[in-house]
């Protein structure tokens, strides 16, 4: 975890801050993958199947893909260090606010009230995690901004988390009732408002580290306990 002073090109006023890097596999560093696996393929095959095994078709096919996938594997391991997604969550005791390239794209006052959305959902199928897996995240609402963040999180690990009770299971959308009591009416309101941070995570959620979301629910129930539930 990092503590710094932000300046205040940034617009977040010079205290002490919490800064945690977010997306560290972002779009670039995927598609640097993908890349990297379809030309690995094609030119691994084609000094295999030329200079090696000339006539083992299918034997150079598999040699060539296991070694694009290892190839891949390493140039994302060594991207991941070094190439950063360029935004960044800030939380000091004025503003949380989440950056892109040091320009604010979101941010709330932590003095005033804050509405918090927590809930989850099991991945049925991820490229990056395995199935079974959730995915975990805390949505900061003020007035009309929205600041959705997440992580993904073993079934092993939900437990260990800080607040893991008060993280409520999306459900699917379901068309409205008629009728029904006002305890149903009032978890159709609650799965709307998920809903519609879902999608707004889905579109412009900033993902953690499993380390730093726990750290930062940790950060927001020691500095922001009027609003931050802490059970």
């Amino acid at each position: 975890m990092t503590i710094t002073d932000i300046t205040q090109s940034s617009g977040i006023p010079e205290t002490p801050t919490q800064v945690y890097p977010v997306d560290i596999e972002h779009t670039g560093i995927r598609l640097a993958g993908c890349t990297t696996l379809i030309l690995t393929t094609i030119v691994t095959f084609f000094i295999i199947d030329t200079f090696i095994l000339p006539q083992g078709y299918l034997l150079s096919i598999f040699g060539s893909l296991g070694v694009a996938a290892l190839a891949t594997y390493l140039m994302d391991n060594f991207l991941k260090g070094r190439w950063a997604s360029g935004r960044v969550l800030h939380v000091n005791n004025e503003r949380i606010a989440l950056t892109r390239n040091e320009k604010i794209e979101r941010v709330v006052d932590p003095t005033q009230h804050v509405n918090v959305l927590l809930w989850r959902f099991v991945i049925q199928k991820n490229q990056r995690v395995k199935k079974g897996w959730n995915v975990i995240a805390c949505a900061l609402e003020q007035d009309d901004t929205v600041l959705p963040i997440y992580a993904f999180v073993a079934p092993d690990d939900l437990e260990k988390l800080p607040l893991h009770d008060e993280f409520t299971l999306l459900e699917a959308k379901k068309a409205p009732s008629k009728g029904g009591s006002i305890r149903d009416m009032r978890h159709a309101g609650e799965q709307r408002r998920l809903h519609d941070a879902e999608r707004e995570r889905g579109e412009d959620g900033a993902e953690m580290s499993l380390e730093h979301f726990t750290r930062f629910l940790e950060t927001l129930q020691e500095s922001f306990p009027k609003w931050m539930p802490q059970k």
